[in-house]
């Protein structure tokens, strides 16, 4: 019996030992399981960034095979093309172009006029031009404003540099406008239409205008046809006594579908002779007016490059426009870095500042000096104002910059980004927009910028892989 209850309590211990056994198995398993989900769950990690695979041999792997490994991943690493990606930093910086104060001569045909005839014009100091319409509450009131209406051209084409007033008798009028019923006699001019400027010695008197209100046919004139065929002996009123060798000029000898508006160029060749001494004016200039302005001896008999440059030369030759002036010596502060005497400067212009084109510049140059002084929400002001102004790439550039160097790199993204997208070769943009991928580690939108730049700038690219 004795020997019963031993073999009783043999079976059991050995029954609680094949327990713990198992127990013991089973705690295992579900640690290694549970390591082995814990680099599993979550974000899923990148191609590069999982373990190794686990070799099929034995368990007894030696440990230089497992290090080699790493080593071999290392290496891979060191070649891609991210770790050798080479950008060309040297434009990303801003700055201020000198502007160019000097002013040029337009197109036109000044080389036409023939200096060594007379040369009557108007005294600019009398206008505005007087004019005096006969019977004028006679005439139909299409008839009369198709008149008034190539009087108002000339004023407005010119920018208001010649002007014209209505008079109601003749007296006071520098230029009289007669209406016959029918065309004179032959028919002379455009329909009839003629000019005159009545003039003793060196005294410009007065202007005549014809405007008959039939046709050579004796039709009763159209006021579309009347305003066009006005244009012409207007101008030669105001003292061009040239005509344009181009079809789309007033000025040319015959009207045309062409030339029935006042162009650039007529404009420009008016302005010219108003800078050079008549034979004959309304009124008459002092000495000290005329040493200002150009002797017709200095144009006479020169070809159309020498008469060119003794009108560049003499409008450059004036008083300085203070604005000008004042854009120049903050220039001047900038180039030696004084920049705290530059931004004063630029302030001081600023006021002055009369077109968009003109506050743009100033603006952008003061954002451009803030950046050196590192006033980067100030900087930032003036170039939005800049870009608002004048919606060049360069001002959207500056605003861009100054983002990124501030550390706002989403909004100076989202600036590059809008910037090439419109003017794919602004170089300086992506050699910052390559940085901030690159701090991203966007590869995917870093390796199609480095492809863009090498489409457009080929061997000059400023971003490239180095081989």
């Amino acid at each position: 019996m004795y020997r019963n209850k031993i073999l009783v309590i043999a079976t059991v211990l050995i029954a609680l030992l094949l327990g713990v056994m198992i127990w013991s198995a089973n705690v295992v398993a579900d640690h290694q399981a549970k390591q082995k989900d814990d680099n599993v769950i979550g974000v899923e990690l990148p191609k590069e960034q999982l373990p190794p695979p686990v070799p099929s041999g034995p368990a007894e792997t030696p440990d230089d095979e497992v290090a080699a490994e790493p080593e071999e991943s290392a290496e891979e690493e060191d070649i891609t093309p991210e770790s050798k990606l080479i950008i060309d930093t040297s434009e990303i910086v801003p700055t201020i172009a000198k502007r160019d104060t000097q002013k040029y001569v337009g197109r036109n045909y000044i080389d036409q006029v023939d200096f060594s005839k007379d040369l009557i014009l108007w005294n600019t100091s009398t206008f505005p031009l007087h004019v005096y319409i006969e019977n004028e509450d006679k005439l139909p009131e299409a008839f009369t404003q198709g008149i008034k209406s190539a009087f108002r051209n000339w004023q407005q084409s010119s920018d208001e540099f010649v002007t014209f007033e209505y008079v109601s008798g003749p007296e006071a009028a520098e230029i009289t406008v007669s209406a016959p019923e029918n065309a004179p006699e032959g028919c002379p001019g455009e329909n009839g239409i003629e000019y005159k400027l009545d003039t003793k010695g060196t005294r410009l008197l007065g202007a005549s205008l014809t405007v008959p209100q039939t046709d050579c046919s004796g039709n009763a004139v159209n006021v579309r046809t009347l305003y066009t065929l006005l244009l012409h002996p207007i101008g030669h009123i105001l003292g061009i006594n040239a005509h344009s060798p181009s079809s789309s000029d007033v000025m040319y000898p015959e009207v045309s579908y062409e030339n029935q508006l006042i162009s650039s160029i007529d404009i420009t060749t008016l302005k010219l002779l108003y800078n050079v001494v008549p034979s004959s004016t309304n009124k008459l200039y002092t000495n000290t007016e005329m040493r200002k302005m150009i002797k017709r001896s200095d144009l006479k008999d020169k070809s159309y490059k020498e008469i060119m440059a003794v009108f560049n030369n003499h409008i450059n030759s004036g008083e300085k426009d203070p604005f000008e002036t004042t854009l120049s010596e903050a220039y001047d502060y900038y180039q030696n870095s004084s920049y705290s005497k530059a931004k004063k400067s630029y302030l001081a212009a600023l006021p002055n500042a009369k077109s968009d084109y003109d506050k743009a510049y100033v603006n952008s140059s003061l954002a451009i000096i803030c950046i050196k002084l590192q006033e980067y929400p100030e900087a930032l002001n003036y170039a939005n104002i800049a870009a608002d102004l004048s919606n060049t790439p360069k001002n959207k550039y500056i605003s861009a910059y100054i983002n990124f160097i501030s550390g706002n790199n989403y909004e100076a993204q989202d600036k590059l980004e809008a910037l090439l997208a419109r003017y794919p070769k602004f170089k300086a943009a992506y050699a910052i927009l390559a940085q901030i991928y690159e701090k991203q580690g966007n590869t995917r939108k870093l390796d199609a910028l480095v492809q863009q730049a090498k489409g457009h700038f080929f061997d000059n690219t400023p971003l490239y892989y180095k081989e």
